[in-house]
């Protein structure tokens, strides 16, 4: 658990931080509660070979290695970061969608492999977000990412009960639903601002607290 700490700034927080926080902590880890156990289930539906399927598996992770910090660093020069949470979003519900188009291999690991590039950033950015408020304004991070797990159990749970209903073919829909759930939760996300806000010049404490500050 992350402690929370007196706020060293005098701004107002953005109303109901905490639920749309928690919101959209929710969204990513329902993709992640269809997507990691059952997305092997479909691929095993388009009669790739045991190596090609851990192939399309293992490189989208390379590929968050070198996108996730880039990202977080193009963030943090946007000054905004909620604006990168609405463009990691729609390419990520794009690259869904365009797995319906073609089962081929290198298609899929191609599409695969980016939609693990323009996803990888959301979860961070969410996270940047949140220990903001923490930072900021004391709230409490584990009240506002308990949601997330909570979100990714019941999805999982979900997913089982469509495998058994429907098979692999469940797979893309729920993942590209919850792909539109994180643009449609994009547009609640907290604006922030920079990483560090000014701070008020009589606070005797204000050039220690704002290097504090940064998130």
């Amino acid at each position: 658990m992350i402690p929370s700490s007196p706020p060293p700034f005098r701004e107002e927080a953005p109303r109901y931080f905490v639920p749309r926080i928690a919101l959209l902590f929710c969204a990513p880890l329902v993709v992640n509660g269809f997507a990691m156990p059952y997305f092997p289930v479909w691929l095993s539906t388009l009669s790739l070979s045991d190596f090609e399927i851990g192939i399309i598996l293992a490189v989208p992770m390379f590929v968050r290695v070198i996108t996730a910090p880039l990202v977080g660093l193009l963030a943090d020069r946007i000054g905004e970061r909620a604006e990168v949470l609405i463009w990691s979003a729609v390419l990520s519900l794009l690259t869904a969608l365009a797995l319906f188009v073609s089962h081929s291999f290198w298609f899929v690991l191609i599409i695969y492999a980016i939609q693990g590039g323009v996803y990888a950033p959301y979860v961070p950015i969410v996270e940047a977000i949140a220990l903001t408020g923490v930072r900021r304004w004391g709230f409490d991070y584990a009240t506002m990412r308990v949601w997330g797990s909570v979100a990714f159990i019941g999805a999982t749970m979900l997913g089982g009960v469509m495998i058994g209903l429907y098979g692999g073919s469940m797979v893309l829909p729920a993942m590209a639903g919850g792909f539109l759930l994180m643009i449609a939760l994009t547009f609640i996300a907290p604006r922030v601002g920079e990483t560090a806000a000014a701070v008020d010049p009589d606070d005797a404490d204000g050039a220690a607290t704002k290097g504090v500050a940064q998130t």
